[in-house]
């Protein structure tokens, strides 16, 4: 899969970045690769703004995880799950306990490629678990009602533990 380099985002995107309309052409560029998952940098007037990765494990199926200075996204798309521009209820658990899932508001979330993620967004401000499980569980599962009933996605989380060391360490 191949994508290009340099993007311009989206005026709302901008804002959410904090970018002036000035600074919205950004620059991507590989940071490094750890097994299927490639960290992406990305650059705007030669300072870094985020850093992120994604695995795709299937047609439109992947997991996604972003780190920029303000916030974490972890995110994951799957059957119909970009398919409503608002925000929809996703439960998520990790690993095998459906019990501890917790149940999340989760928005659409456009990439540096602007494909579309279902995601979580988490303030950089306070710890959160969620961030933890990410990087240590084995799995995670995202289950959602697609407009059509409940469809439930899974995904091993194969190296996210240095994943996500690396992809915070890339902003830093």
């Amino acid at each position: 899969m191949r994508f290009a380099r340099t993007f311009i985002l989206p005026a709302v995107l901008a804002c959410s970045f904090g970018l002036t309309s000035n600074a919205m052409a950004q620059q991507a560029s590989q940071f490094e690769k750890i097994g299927d998952w490639e960290i992406m940098q990305l650059r705007s007037n030669g300072k870094v703004v985020a850093c992120e990765t994604f695995r795709i494990v299937g047609t439109e199926k992947g997991i996604f995880f972003r780190h920029d200075r303000e916030k974490s996204v972890i995110g994951f798309s799957d059957l119909a799950s970009a398919a409503s521009p608002y925000p929809i209820d996703v439960k998520m658990w990790f690993d095998d306990d459906p019990s501890s899932s917790q149940t999340y508001a989760m928005e659409n979330f456009k990439d540096q490629n602007s494909f579309e993620w279902r995601a979580l967004l988490l303030s950089n401000d306070e710890p959160w678990g969620e961030m933890d499980l990410f990087a240590n569980a084995s799995t995670v599962h995202f289950s959602y009602d697609t407009g059509h009933g409940p469809h439930q996605a899974s995904f091993a989380l194969k190296n996210t533990n240095k994943v996500t060391k690396r992809t915070i360490a890339c902003v830093q």
